[in-house]
């Protein structure tokens, strides 16, 4: 977890967005990690009988105390490029009707196995890749209450939300990273590897998928996994 906030970090200090940030960060795991950037956070304490995946417990911790009328999920292990935050938050705005905006079909890359594949979700964003306004957060709320580590999955049906593909290599948006140090796949507690050969990943042993969808900030990746 620490070398994964680390480049998280990293990520949100080259961001372009200009506007005022509250970085919320709900932390129960083992280890500490270094909060660098004047973060508002929460420390939880795992309870008995939690599910092991404890997603919905962090983001029912980390709710009431939200005060931004636009939301970013962001996840700690993976790549966001600099413009992310600001083409979000642009998308909500454009539509004052909207509850929710993400990207569809975004793609994601195992650091370790060197394969990049891309999801097939046409009628939800992960949620990684998931924007809201501060009006949706019940709907979020009512989606951890169900205690599926599959929150994204409960939180679309409910709002009013729209998606843009993230198919262009060239304007890349969030890519979901797998297997960096210190995380436990969400799909080996249910029993599935979750890996680019699982999901029917492209192998890249050369790097030219990874240097096109993240340019030279795949460097950064072969830092930890040389």
């Amino acid at each position: 977890a620490p070398v994964c906030f680390a480049l998280c970090e990293h990520w949100m200090s080259r961001q372009t967005y200009k506007g005022d940030v509250q970085w919320m960060v709900v932390y129960d795991g083992s280890g500490g990690i270094r909060n660098t950037m004047g973060q508002e956070v929460i420390t939880r304490a795992r309870k008995a009988g939690e599910p092991a995946h404890t997603l919905p417990c962090n983001l029912l911790a980390a709710i009431p105390k939200i005060d931004s009328e636009i939301i970013v999920m962001i996840e700690d292990d993976d790549y966001y490029p600099p413009h992310y935050v600001e083409r979000m938050v642009a998308a909500i705005e454009s539509d004052p009707l909207l509850e929710a905006f993400g990207e569809s079909h975004h793609r994601k890359y195992d650091v370790l196995a060197k394969r990049g594949w891309q999801n097939k979700n046409a009628k939800h964003a992960s949620l990684c890749c998931t924007a809201m306004r501060k009006a949706a957060l019940p709907k979020l709320a009512a989606a951890c209450a169900q205690m599926t580590p599959f929150v994204d999955l409960a939180f679309w049906p409910m709002v009013y939300g729209k998606m843009i593909r993230n198919d262009d290599p060239r304007a890349p948006g969030c890519i979901g990273i797998k297997a960096m140090p210190g995380y436990r796949p969400l799909t080996t507690m249910n029993g599935r590897l979750f890996h680019g050969k699982k999901m029917g990943g492209q192998p890249d042993p050369d790097l030219r998928v990874a240097r096109e969808w993240m340019g030279e900030d795949f460097n950064k990746y072969l830092e930890v996994y040389p």
